[in-house]
């Protein structure tokens, strides 16, 4: 995935650059991951493109690959023609380390991006910086366990300034999927500014 990273890092500038490039709206409304993506990475290994998938999936709600010749994906990424699933199956050792990230050396300006790959967010960069010493202190701070049940506390929103609601979900959904948080905002409750 290194090799990736720095294929990446040379021709984009940001997660949104690449979501741009990447992400194709097809007919019927749905979004879906270009197939060009791993052809230009050179990505053919079916675990790494499992790992993009699921994170395309997670953060930018595409629904799967482009539906375009996945023979011309095989024969791009390793110069034979072979039939490649439809659907890149993601192997549970993949699923697994994707959700285990460490936090004690990830950049905010990188977290914040996972939380919304548009850079919607980055405006907390500041804030992030100056009350913090790590994303895994965040990360420790605002999941609380209350009767048993892991929950984002909300005075993340407070610290941060997060006052839009869109946001406040975003983090939500973050620390849900990351953290293990059960809950997630009602959109008709006054604390998320609805």
């Amino acid at each position: 995935l290194f090799r990736s990273l720095q294929a990446l890092q040379e021709n984009f500038d940001n997660v949104a650059q690449i979501s741009k490039a990447y992400i194709v709206e097809t007919g019927n409304g749905s979004r879906q991951l270009s197939s060009e993506l791993f052809a230009d990475l050179g990505i053919d290994n079916a675990d790494h493109q499992s790992r993009f998938l699921r994170w395309f999936e997670d953060n930018c709600g595409v629904q799967g690959i482009e539906a375009c010749a996945a023979d011309e994906l095989a024969t791009a990424t390793t110069g034979t023609a072979q039939h490649l699933p439809p659907a890149v199956n993601r192997s549970e050792e993949a699923v697994k380390e994707d959700t285990l990230p460490d936090y004690r050396h990830m950049a905010f300006a990188d977290w914040l991006a996972s939380v919304d790959p548009s850079g919607g967010v980055h405006g907390y960069l500041e804030a992030c910086e100056d009350c913090f010493d790590n994303v895994a202190q965040i990360a420790q701070t605002y999941t609380v366990t209350v009767d048993g049940q892991k929950s984002l506390d909300t005075q993340l929103f407070e610290d941060l300034g997060i006052v839009e609601a869109e946001h406040r979900s975003l983090f939500t959904k973050w620390f849900a999927r990351f953290c293990g948080t059960q809950d997630l905002p009602e959109p008709g409750t006054p604390h998320f500014g609805v």
